[in-house]
């Protein structure tokens, strides 16, 4: 991915996180993966692997077109369950607000 690519996808998971009322250390914990893990995602440091992507479309209930900048709108999608990447726990299905 180009750095302003991974930048933009950042700042769009930033403010995702940040309109759920989230903090970082919260985001990796459901993820189940470490803190500065989630951070360099966050920052626009590494690429995000495809199974990341798509438990951020699910989570946040939007569309990895949206995630990677190719829709400018986040068009809501239909609930799905998750599995955390971390992978331990079964799927579950995110909670209304």
């Amino acid at each position: 991915m180009d750095k302003s690519l991974l930048v933009d996808f950042g700042k769009r998971l930033k403010a995702l996180r940040e309109a759920k009322g989230l903090k970082q250390r919260e985001m990796a914990d459901i993820m189940e993966i470490k803190l500065r893990q989630y951070q360099r995602y966050e920052y626009g440091e590494i690429g995000v692997p495809l199974e990341v992507l798509n438990f951020f479309a699910d989570y946040f209930h939007v569309t990895t077109d949206y995630l990677l900048g190719r829709e400018q709108e986040k068009p809501p999608l239909a609930k799905r369950p998750l599995t955390p990447v971390g992978g331990t726990k079964e799927g579950r299905q995110e909670d209304e607000p």
